[in-house]
């Protein structure tokens, strides 16, 4: 398999992909910014009101936030240090609240397994696996080469090579 080429930049909020996605670092429980625009960002806020001062951003789709509170809908998270108030409707815990399509594991071997990545590189690190003909994948994002994807409370990334979405 090709390995996934990325420019990496310690300064940088995220890291640019040739596939057209931004990628963040990732945690299986942590929560992930959803429904956010691509040339948008999220406001973190002093305090839970749009007229707070804003303290913060996260980037879209950017995964490792954590909630510290809830007040109505509103969540006091943390993300890199950093620490304020987001509206918790763009924000998805485990990917469970987001958007996703049902998906098959198709062009895998009967003796295989297609891996679950850790980062949308061959050369990550394996946190799962999906059995091939497997149709209980869900897929939460779809770049050019790599899904974002959850099998069996695992969330990772898979080659598309390897996705047929139902």
């Amino acid at each position: 398999m090709k390995i996934f080429t990325r420019a990496l930049s310690l300064a940088a909020v995220g890291v640019s992909l040739a596939a057209g996605l931004t990628f963040y670092s990732t945690s299986a429980e942590a929560a992930c910014v959803v429904g956010v625009r691509s040339n948008d960002v999220l406001n973190m806020r002093s305090y839970a009101s749009t007229r707070a001062a804003i303290v913060g951003i996260l980037q879209p789709r950017a995964c490792g936030v954590s909630i510290r509170q809830r007040s109505g809908n509103w969540g006091l998270v943390r993300y890199r240090g950093r620490q304020g108030w987001v509206n918790l409707r763009f924000i998805s815990e485990g990917g469970g609240g987001a958007a996703w399509t049902q998906a098959c594991v198709v062009g895998v071997r009967s003796n295989d397994v297609l891996n679950i990545r850790s980062r949308p590189s061959g050369a990550s690190r394996i946190k799962g696996v999906v059995p091939p003909g497997s149709c209980r994948m869900r897929v939460y994002e779809r770049g050019a080469r790599w899904s974002r994807i959850s099998y069996r409370g695992v969330f990772g990334w898979v080659s598309n090579r390897f996705v047929r979405e139902l």
